[in-house]
């Protein structure tokens, strides 16, 4: 969704701004104890200049959840938090880059996943900052899993991205799921 949508200073919960100074994400709240967020970006043209906001998000429970989205979803967000606060990104890292040994839909990669780590069917969930629309996810007790379209971006080859996000047994979990994808032809990148 793109438009001219302004946020009023009082709904803005925080603002951060991309390190050329013509974007920000703001995280905000149209209504008490719902949160959400949106890319603001700078246009100009011919001598005017507006704002615009794209990719406004599903709703979230707290900012805390609304800013680990966008941190996941919107890469340069993701690299300016980490300068910003080194220690914060320690929270949800990439786990890996997976190229499928044959072609195949995201949804049936998260069913495969749903199967190799024995666990129920992977949550499907809209979002327009993923690539084509959509991601899965899972939890194990605190620690979520979150698969991906890889955006081709750092590795061209890759065909998914596996996100962990920081819970228990989180390196356990994910060295294990690492093994049973190369156990089942699939490579890992990067």
């Amino acid at each position: 969704m793109s438009g001219e949508i302004v946020i009023p200073p009082e709904q803005r919960i925080k603002v951060v701004e991309r390190e050329d100074g013509k974007a920000r994400l703001v995280i905000f709240s149209q209504r008490p104890e719902t949160y959400q967020f949106a890319v603001e970006t700078d246009w100009e043209d011919e001598g005017y200049a507006w704002k615009v906001m794209s990719g406004v998000s599903g709703i979230y429970s707290s900012p805390e959840d609304a800013e680990r989205d966008a941190k996941q979803e919107i890469r340069w967000v993701r690299d300016q938090l980490a300068k910003d606060n080194p220690t914060k990104g320690a929270n949800e890292v990439p786990a890996f880059f997976v190229k499928a040994p044959r072609s195949m839909a995201l949804r049936d990669f998260a069913e495969h996943l749903a199967k190799l780590a024995q666990s129920d069917r992977w949550e499907e969930r809209d979002s327009v900052n993923y690539p084509d629309g959509y991601y899965f996810r899972q939890c194990f007790g605190q620690l979520e899993i979150v698969a991906q379209i890889a955006d081709g971006t750092e590795f061209s080859d890759a065909d998914f991205l596996i996100w962990v996000r920081k819970g228990e047994d989180m390196d356990r979990r994910t060295e294990a799921l690492a093994n049973m994808l190369v156990q089942s032809g699939y490579v890992l990148i990067g």
